[in-house]
């Protein structure tokens, strides 16, 4: 009985030693019981999962601002329509690769996100800062991958409000005078 968890873009081996006989074997592995080294290449990254997505605020609603959790990793505010809006890695924010899915999802014409899907529909994403492989393609900057969430037969939805009225607002500089 063998239970691996994989998440977006990571490389997981099981090494397990075949006998003759009627030996069980039984395999555990438990997620970051190295505590999150990786063990496999030296690439640099973070997952944002499900949770994380869930739990910090946003007011967006753009799933992409979470990129900001990652190290290595300065917003842009010269070029916030380009790239994913960061700065990953040094490198300006439309060297970034962005992926959905593991297909490119960058509009060329202005090297910004082709398809943005709501924060709902995404399963996790990793962002890749450094020492990454050759199949991320045309990245100088960082990889942003996205994974969306699987379907089901049963009928699910989320519903959410941005509600800002004014009595709850601070009061502007010029609405002062």
């Amino acid at each position: 009985n063998t239970t691996l968890n994989v998440s977006v873009g990571s490389a997981n081996s099981v090494n397990v030693k075949l006998t003759i006989g009627n030996t069980e074997v039984s395999v555990e592995v438990a997620a970051n019981s190295l505590g999150g080294i990786n063990l496999e290449n030296s690439e640099n990254s973070q997952v944002i999962n499900t949770e994380q997505m869930t739990e910090f605020p946003t007011e967006t609603r753009n799933p992409y601002d979470f990129v900001a959790v990652s190290g290595s990793v300065s917003q842009d505010p010269s070029a916030a329509s380009r790239g994913v809006g960061f700065n990953i890695g040094g490198a300006r924010s439309a060297s970034t690769e962005i992926l959905l899915n593991g297909i490119e999802n960058t509009y060329l014409f202005s090297v910004s996100v082709a398809t943005t899907v709501p924060v709902d529909a995404v399963q996790e994403y990793r962002v890749i800062t450094s020492n990454y492989g050759p199949e991320y393609g045309r990245a100088s900057g960082g990889v942003v991958n996205v994974v969306t969430k699987s379907g089901t037969n049963s009928i699910h939805g989320t519903a959410f409000e941005f509600y800002r009225p004014s009595t709850f607002a601070a009061n502007s500089y010029y609405n002062n005078a």
